[in-house]
């Protein structure tokens, strides 16, 4: 009762800051309400994904479209050194589907997480409150970042960059793949390859945007 009452009275001398501009916002919210006005909502799947080849991935949803003050608050949390940020966009994520076994951040290369310090996709499923499980999807190569690549580029730069280890921890499992946003989905196809390869039944990717090209 005491850490409830401290919590509530904290909340009022302290309140937590919105993600994109920095205005008080109510506790549990990542945005103010002007920002969260702004997001545009929007139903995404893989029918809907223009990519080249059949995707590996069984499913895939995209809750908002990227642009305005959401993507502010994206890139803030993810190059502004501060994992509690994308913590506090996590419930932003589409709702999981059922069933799921292992929830598992699309994963940095070793190299860029020492720079960063976290792992963005990590710290948006601790965000749910859910257990993301680490060091079993890894990045085998640093690639360079995607942006303003071509699709087909993208494709090409993140084939075969991930790889599972211990498979048999996949084998027969359904796996919920997690990241920010998605665009191509060049690197989401990549990651559930790998898992697929290594025994998945189902790979279903949430993000919580969906870039335009």
């Amino acid at each position: 009762m005491l850490h409830v009452l401290a919590g509530g009275l904290a909340d009022l001398l302290w309140p937590p800051l919105c993600t994109a501009c920095d205005a008080a916002c109510a506790p549990g919210e990542p945005f103010c309400r002007l920002c969260a006005d702004s997001l545009v909502d929007l139903e995404t799947t893989e029918q809907r994904l223009s990519f080249p080849r059949l995707p590996a991935w069984t499913s895939a949803h995209c809750r908002f479209e990227f642009g305005g003050q959401l993507a502010i608050a994206i890139r803030r949390a993810k190059y502004g050194g501060e994992g509690s940020f994308s913590r506090a966009l996590g419930h932003l994520l589409p709702p999981a589907p059922r069933g799921c076994d292992l929830v598992v951040p699309v994963p940095l290369h070793r190299r860029r997480l020492r720079l960063r310090g976290f792992n963005q996709a990590a710290e948006l499923v601790r965000g749910t409150g859910a257990r993301p499980t680490l060091g079993l999807l890894v990045r085998t190569r640093d690639t360079p970042p995607q942006t303003e690549r071509p699709p087909p580029a993208r494709l090409h730069n993140v084939a075969g960059a991930f790889s599972v280890r211990e498979p048999e921890r996949v084998r027969r499992r359904r796996v919920l793949l997690v990241d920010d946003v998605m665009t191509t989905g060049a690197t989401a196809d990549a990651c559930a390859r790998a898992l697929r390869q290594a025994g998945a039944a189902e790979v279903h990717v949430q993000a919580i945007a969906r870039a335009p090209l």
